[in-house]
């Protein structure tokens, strides 16, 4: 089975979606937790934004289709 790298993934299916929305991705992590696999996606922003315009991000958005 071919490893996957799970970073250039994330970029790809969600580059389109952090570039409309002016952000950027900061890191992410696949790490196993127990018996689980949690994948973690951190984005940063690009200049000045405050806490209300991500939680507007976050009401609903689907990063991911």
């Amino acid at each position: 089975m071919a490893k996957i790298n799970i970073r250039a993934l994330v970029a790809e299916m969600s580059a389109d979606f952090l570039a409309e929305h002016k952000l950027e991705l900061y890191n992410v992590e696949f790490q196993k937790e127990g018996k689980d696999w949690f994948l973690r996606v951190y984005i940063d922003t690009r200049g000045d934004r405050g806490i209300y315009q991500h939680r507007r991000l976050r009401a609903g958005q689907q990063i991911f289709k």
